[in-house]
């Protein structure tokens, strides 16, 4: 066990993915602080969680073109993204399970 921890700790590819995910983390955190404010909807934390540039980044990393597309229609919100906006969903839960119906693969980055 000794060796592997040790074999990782030089490992630059290993180290690099370690500095990648803490950055996420901390943008992250500095999300969740912004979204304690109980003027911040749940529809409005998904925004910000998506236009994190290091969010993107990784979203841009683990969708694929379908993905891709469904992010950009989140941000622009026709269809099924501007009903969910109109008719204000509170739950993220929610609001992602419904975009899911036409959304399946963004809705699985986002919700898991």
């Amino acid at each position: 066990m000794k060796l592997k921890v040790t074999e990782l700790l030089f490992n630059d590819g290993f180290v690099e993915q370690l500095q990648e995910s803490l950055e996420i983390q901390n943008a992250i955190c500095e999300l969740i602080n912004t979204c304690q404010d109980t003027s911040t909807s749940p529809a409005d934390a998904v925004n910000l969680w998506l236009n994190l540039d290091k969010i993107n980044a990784f979203l841009f990393k683990q969708a694929d073109n379908v993905g891709i597309e469904g992010w950009h229609k989140f941000n622009t919100k026709p269809g099924i993204f501007k009903i969910l906006y109109d008719i204000k969903i509170s739950q993220p839960l929610v609001f992602w399970r419904m975009a899911e119906t036409e959304y399946p693969r963004l809705s699985s980055l986002v919700v898991t």
